[in-house]
């Protein structure tokens, strides 16, 4: 990769709470943006205006307040329908769930292919389910193992995005870092290792 646009701190007020963490505006870039705000979903366009450039990243520090989900469907308003998406989380929510299907479903992403924890097929009945009887129905594909990675995959045949992130795709209510990059290499790497475990 040969790029790099900036680093943006999310956080509410100028100071951590802990110091463990350490002092970050060394390496950040602070934007003022309110978080209540940044709650809805409408908002995230204010603030994720495009995707990086080809062979550069985003790199991205906040307070954790929305679903790192909600990166999917702005991606694709920002990219256009997307030939596939790959999906890989510990556990997810239920209408993250229900949003992945409707991208489906109005053929936003063509296909789809989902790996979650075990954790969540075992916590959240449920929700899994849904999730399962809905990509089967679809035939489209999924897995669950002992999975602890964040990887969301996008590609659209020129873009190829690749969100590598701290955060489930749930309400994540504490520091959360996300990378996104447009990077065809990237891409095929993380694609690659998930298509050996589906």
């Amino acid at each position: 990769m040969n790029g790099f646009s900036t680093t943006i701190n999310l956080f509410e007020g100028d100071k951590l709470e802990s110091a463990e963490v350490g002092e970050l505006s060394s390496y950040t870039t602070k934007s003022k943006i309110d978080k209540k705000q940044f709650l809805k979903r409408e908002k995230l366009h204010d603030f994720f205006t495009a995707i990086p450039q080809s062979g550069e990243a985003l790199h991205i520090v906040c307070n954790g307040v929305f679903d790192s989900f909600m990166f999917v469907p702005r991606i694709v308003e920002l990219i256009g329908d997307c030939n596939e998406g790959y999906f890989s989380t510990w556990t997810m929510n239920r209408a993250n769930v229900l949003q992945m299907l409707e991208l489906y479903d109005t053929e936003r992403i063509k296909k789809i292919n989902v790996i979650t924890g075990l954790y969540f097929k075992r916590r959240e009945t449920a929700v899994y389910a849904t999730l399962v009887e809905g990509l089967v129905k679809r035939n489209q594909r999924c897995k669950a193992f002992k999975n602890h990675a964040k990887i969301m995959l996008l590609e659209n045949g020129s873009d190829y995005v690749t969100i590598e992130s701290s955060a489930n795709f749930t309400a994540n209510p504490r520091l959360e870092q996300h990378v996104i990059t447009n990077d065809k290499g990237l891409y095929l790497f993380h694609k690659g290792w998930i298509d050996k475990i589906l």
